[in-house]
């Protein structure tokens, strides 16, 4: 369903609707400090000498667990679930 842009069949997964699924896997996760984007953040800015290697590690961070490059161009590398 994802490769051929399905959208209706990728929202069902085994007859269950994964938007119902969303709130509790949130829940889940965010009842965890490793599981929150913030603390991922935090950690990654914690590392920096200076704020602009803050702002660099910062982009870093989020864009391991967002677009993994400046186009997106692989998919699905570094796949993390987040909480928050």
């Amino acid at each position: 369903a994802f490769q051929s842009k399905k959208m209706s069949e990728l929202m069902i997964a085994g007859g269950v609707l994964i938007y119902d699924l969303l709130p509790e896997l949130n829940r889940l996760l965010s009842s965890n400090q490793r599981f929150l984007l913030g603390s991922w953040l935090e950690q990654a800015q914690s590392m920096a000498l200076n704020e602009k290697e803050a702002q660099l590690y910062d982009m870093n961070a989020r864009n391991q667990v967002t677009l993994w490059g400046p186009s997106g161009e692989i998919l699905d590398y570094a796949n993390k679930q987040w909480g928050g």
